[in-house]
């Protein structure tokens, strides 16, 4: 008899599930998974099962989130400034980002 293959946490996982996406939603997909420090399979697992994704923070992670913040403050103000985004987002971010 073959030996079952299990995963890190003793589950075997034997079915596969596969969906199309856009070019864009797979750059969406792969930020969110990148940010999550998931692999894109726990974090797509978790997704769909609307289980809580908990971020674990790497290296990388840490050293990209700033400029991320900044370029999502930079486009809540453009969208602030055309009346699309409340102001009081904008301040919310702005305050967030200062705790960094």
């Amino acid at each position: 008899m073959s030996q079952k293959i299990v995963d890190r946490a003793g589950r075997r996982r034997n079915r596969t599930v596969a969906f199309r996406v856009s070019e864009e939603e797979a750059a969406q997909i792969d930020a969110f998974v990148a940010l999550s420090g998931l692999s894109k399979q726990e974090y797509c697992a978790s997704r769909l099962l609307q289980k809580e994704v908990t971020v674990k923070p790497s290296s990388r992670l840490q050293k990209t989130s700033p400029s991320k913040l900044t370029r999502s403050i930079a486009n809540f103000a453009a969208l602030s400034a055309l009346r699309i985004c409340p102001l009081s987002l904008l301040r919310f971010w702005k305050s967030w980002a200062l705790r960094l």
